[in-house]
């Protein structure tokens, strides 16, 4: 697959015109027609997801992840006549783009399917609905592997 490369410009340019579509630990930009770019405010959330999907998309059952990125990000606002300038870093990763499915043509049946095939490699995803999974190809591939809703369980040595 084909990965974008990052500049700061485009970054602000899509954040200031994209449709995000946030969760409730990040916000997911579209960057280009293969991929989208997924940030986060907590470095080691941001890492602990793209471990998570990376073992996900290993098995056909996740979206392919790119390079991460961490962005400088400077707020200038003006309040009660003082500016006021933040700081702050946003952790981000690049992720290949998946249609969502939607809740109207998601079904328990196939919920279940998936949850069972990530359940056999480890990773438990309680958060499945039609918003958090896609169509990548001919196979439905979950899209939040969040720590509310989704975790690692490691499997014993036998």
């Amino acid at each position: 697959m084909y990965w974008p490369k990052f500049s700061e410009e485009k970054f602000y340019e899509k954040l200031r015109r994209a449709k995000k579509r946030s969760g409730v630990s990040c916000t997911y930009i579209r960057w280009s027609k293969q991929a989208g770019l997924k940030l986060y405010r907590s470095k080691r959330e941001r890492d602990e997801v793209v471990k998570r999907q990376r073992i996900a998309a290993e098995h056909r059952l996740g979206p392919r992840v790119g390079e991460k990125i961490e962005i400088d990000v400077v707020d200038i606002g003006n309040s009660w006549n003082c500016e006021e300038v933040s700081h702050r870093v946003l952790y981000c990763y690049f992720t290949e783009h998946v249609k969502i499915v939607g809740d109207s043509r998601w079904s328990d049946r196939a919920e279940d399917n998936l949850r069972d095939k990530l359940a056999k490699i480890g990773l438990y995803c309680e958060d499945l609905h039609g918003d958090n999974v896609g169509r990548r190809g001919k196979s439905i591939v979950c899209l939040d592997f969040g720590s509310e809703g989704c975790y690692l369980k490691k499997r014993r040595r036998k």
